[in-house]
């Protein structure tokens, strides 16, 4: 083993080729490519959202698959280098309980864990291959993410440190997230494979791959010179009101008050439909409609209000279960329709009873699919209810518990990536926090403060050109 000493003294006689190897076996350790991947993932995360990053974060994991492992110890590195990321991504769940956080870090590390093990499984055969060195790890990374898309872990982790900025995003209209994902996965295994090969051949993936990132990105930038306009006019309220369960049982009076000057307020401008977040009542509006159902009348607008309902009537909670719902209120004919929650959140114990199908709901707008809280993370729900005929998507949330982390702009993300791929407008209506009109390309159009009440009137969006 030649030292530094040795090496000052024979760097001169070395050519720069000589010199480079001797460095890249130096670094090529796990001690330094483990620490170095988790801190490009950090980088990523808020507070630092530097989404750049993706383009090389995986390479020195890439790297550390020359190392002759083991698979359970090339499955115990991912975890740990997984860790950290992971950690400060899911933070926001400690403000709801730290078993939940913990059962979710250790399940969302998996991931990771898994892919490094079964990719060095498969390239240790082939240690000389260059196109598999190249086109294996984003396939296996690909395929583990279509795992836990089956899962209600889907694009929990694995997917965010690849969202990039619309222009990046709008090939997901075609591929889903995987699109973009498989993209930068390969432009890793590209600048990788330089570091592994000695042909002149190993420049042939990095030109392939930024050819298709470039190819992307422009064609980004031609959807998006598109324009909307609406003729639908929406209100949406933002009522800010607490989520505390023993604020909700003192202040019941003030809910309703709350709801019915806003509705009021908002109806002032004539939206054809006035949305509310999600939001438990401190009534059963769906088997006692006469408040929404006034409310509706007096305002002249169609009324949609998201809410937990129990199950049974006359039964607890904790006996019985609830649903999550939507109901739509007509000016003239009261309650018309109801749409269930069918996926729940993970993790969290809230006795949610899951439906095992969900409709549209017929409104001025056109046909509107319901995201019902967690929902609206997964992108098999958006399609869901396009299949069913829906023109736009309505995403009723309260992330309450979290409006001081960054989940609240992390959901606001995911309904613009859910306009893409589904090419519908999005309504997102939150309780506290952020509500947003978003178009079918993934752009906002408009969205309220976080921590405020607001009523947001906008036009859904359609395509003009």
């Amino acid at each position: 083993m030649i030292n530094s000493n040795q090496f000052q003294i024979i760097a001169p006689v070395l050519n720069w080729r000589d010199r480079i190897d001797f460095l890249l076996r130096k670094v090529n350790s796990v001690y330094f490519l483990a620490p170095l991947t988790s801190i490009l993932f950090l980088l990523t995360l808020p507070p630092f959202r530097q989404s750049w990053i993706a383009a090389i974060a995986i390479v020195p994991l890439l790297l550390l698959m020359n190392v002759k492992n083991s698979f359970s110890k090339n499955f115990i590195i991912g975890i740990l280098i997984y860790l950290p990321y992971v950690g400060l991504f899911l933070s926001w769940l400690l403000k709801y309980d730290f078993l939940n956080f913990l059962d979710a870090l250790i399940s969302c590390s998996l991931f990771l864990g898994l892919f490094l093990s079964f990719s060095c499984l498969i390239l240790k055969r082939f240690p000389k291959n260059l196109v598999l060195h190249f086109l294996i790890p984003p396939i296996v990374w690909v395929t583990i993410s279509f795992i836990y898309d089956l899962t209600p872990l889907s694009g929990v982790v694995n997917q965010l440190l690849f969202y990039q900025t619309m222009e990046w995003m709008q090939i997901c209209h075609y591929f889903g997230i995987y699109g973009i994902v498989f993209l930068f996965l390969l432009f890793n295994s590209s600048i990788a494979v330089i570091f592994k090969f000695h042909s002149w051949k190993k420049f042939i993936p990095l030109f392939l791959s930024s050819l298709l990132l470039m190819a992307n990105f422009l064609y980004g930038k031609h959807v998006l010179t598109s324009t909307f306009a609406g003729e639908h006019k929406v209100a949406l309220i933002q009522h800010n009101l607490p989520i505390d369960e023993i604020w909700r049982a003192k202040n019941s009076s003030m809910i309703l008050s709350r709801y019915r000057s806003l509705a009021l307020e908002a109806a002032k401008e004539k939206p054809e439909v006035i949305i509310f977040p999600s939001y438990t009542m401190p009534f059963d509006p769906y088997r006692s409609t006469g408040f929404f159902s006034d409310l509706a009348k007096e305002t002249g607008a169609f009324l949609i209000v998201s809410t937990f309902i129990p199950k049974v009537p006359d039964r607890t909670i904790d006996e019985a279960g609830q649903y999550e719902v939507a109901l739509l209120f007509s000016p003239t004919d009261g309650l018309i329709a109801l749409d269930k929650a069918v996926e729940g959140p993970p993790f969290r114990k809230i006795h949610q009873v899951l439906a095992k199908e969900t409709q549209v709901l017929n409104t001025p707008l056109g046909k509107v699919g319901t995201l019902l809280c967690f929902e609206d993370v997964l992108a098999r729900r958006a399609k869901e209810e396009v299949k069913l005929g829906a023109d736009i998507l309505v995403a009723l949330s309260n992330p309450g518990h979290f409006t001081k982390t960054f989940m609240p702009g992390y959901h606001l993300y995911q309904d613009q990536l859910r306009a893409i791929e589904t090419g519908k407008p999005v309504i997102r209506v939150s309780a506290n926090g952020y509500s947003a009109i978003i178009d079918p390309r993934g752009r906002v159009i408009a969205k309220t403060e976080l921590g405020k009440q607001q009523i947001l009137y906008g036009f859904v969006p359609k395509l003009q050109n």
